[in-house]
């Protein structure tokens, strides 16, 4: 009896521990399973949320001022025209966008030296601000005049920098052409800054 006894007893121990073994077994696969179903759901909401995010960002970048994209735009060049007395902006100023060729190298061919292009022609806003699509890396010059200033050719102008351009009060120059003492008419006369290929005004004698 007693070694039945102990049998039985082994036997129920050995039932136990292979029951709580099981119940083990069961309860880590349960586990696992519930982790892998949570990696699931976050990368499809992941999945979900980045077409959101992309929106969103395209939206922010909408928002962005002219100057904050250009700088970061090689093709797009921007800037300011300002009054040299005060730096308020000059609203309704034309912006002339050229290209002269001979600007990135020299040349001894005069004629084409002096051949510039104008690409396109702004007119500021009420502050003054204006921009233009430009080829990258390519340098041009922007020629501003507004009224009741003098007007500017700025050079060596690209694309993903600002520009501010100063004005200042204009004046006027009088002069008169003669030949042996006689006043000579429809003489054509250009006003050029010396040493450099920028032309300030051209008209005809009276």
């Amino acid at each position: 009896m007693v070694l039945v006894g102990l049998a039985a007893v082994a036997w129920l121990l050995a039932g136990g521990d292979s029951g709580t073994v099981s119940t083990r077994a069961i309860d880590s696969a349960a586990e696992r399973a519930q982790e892998g179903a949570a990696r699931q759901g976050d990368a499809a909401a992941r999945s979900e949320a980045e077409p959101v995010r992309t929106r969103a960002t395209d939206a922010a970048e909408a928002a962005r001022p002219e100057e904050q994209r250009s700088r970061v735009d090689p093709a797009r060049l921007f800037g300011r025209v300002v009054r040299a007395s005060d730096g308020e902006g000059v609203a309704g100023a034309t912006v002339e966008l050229r290209f002269r060729d001979a600007d990135d190298f020299w040349n001894l061919d005069m004629e084409y030296g002096e051949r510039i292009e104008t690409l396109a022609t702004v007119t500021t806003d009420p502050a003054g601000r204006f921009a233009f699509d430009v080829a990258r890396g390519r340098s041009h010059r922007l020629r501003v005049s507004a009224h009741g200033f003098a007007p500017r050719t700025v050079h060596d102008c690209m694309g993903g920098a600002e520009v501010v351009v100063e004005l200042g009060r204009g004046a006027s120059l009088e002069g008169i052409v003669t030949c042996a003492g006689d006043p000579v008419v429809d003489v054509p006369v250009r006003l050029n800054v010396v040493g450099e290929s920028v032309e300030l005004g051209r008209m005809r004698t009276d």
